[in-house]
């Protein structure tokens, strides 16, 4: 490490940090990583951490110092690992942060919109973080004409020979009645019928 003040200076201050967060009964055995994981679980980032840094040691630090250091010190896979899994638990801090900023009360127009912008920040955060919990699914639907269906059994009756008791059975699929004209079906709505 030696040339690399910068990082040296950076990496004192994270471990000093580190053994200030976590007293004695927890902090054996902390490292560097796990104050970071810490700080973006409580709803931080990594940017408001670089520029605390930066206000701290007067040095100039960029987002992707924090990663890319980290990355060197503990390995790729143990740092994004760790790092993706913070912000999936972060997720419900800044669900909770959305709801405080609309709660808050506003004295003219441009804070109710400023207040309903962070909000919405927070929301889209918070769903690209743990799209388990937050992230809007998109099924599929299943769109049904009752008219086509109608008139292509029509057609089939029209165009099939005459079947004696023994010939093979045919299977026509109609909507229930839960369903109505020209609207998406569930297949869990649609009825079988043998003949």
């Amino acid at each position: 490490m030696a040339g690399q003040p910068k990082r040296r200076t950076i990496i004192a201050e994270l471990e000093r940090r580190t053994r200030a967060r976590f007293d004695e009964n927890e902090g054996e055995g902390r490292t560097i990583l796990d104050y970071v994981v810490d700080w973006i679980e409580s709803g931080g980032t990594l940017i408001a951490l670089a520029k605390e840094l930066e206000a701290k040691l007067r040095i100039p630090i960029e987002r992707a110092v924090i990663p890319n250091l980290l990355r060197n010190m503990f390995g790729d896979t143990e740092s994004d690992t760790r790092l993706a899994n913070a912000r999936t638990r972060a997720s419900h801090v800044l669900a909770e942060e959305s709801v405080t900023l609309l709660d808050e009360p506003a004295d003219n127009m441009v804070d109710v919109t400023r207040a309903r912008d962070r909000s919405k920040s927070r929301q889209w955060l918070a769903s690209t973080w743990n799209r388990d919990t937050y992230g809007s699914t998109k099924g599929n639907n299943v769109t049904i004409s009752i008219g086509s269906l109608h008139l292509d059994a029509l057609r089939a009756r029209q165009a099939a020979p005459a079947m004696t008791a023994s010939a093979a059975t045919s299977v026509t699929m109609l909507p229930t009645a839960k369903a109505s004209n020209e609207t998406t079906v569930a297949p869990e709505d649609v009825q079988v019928i043998e003949h």
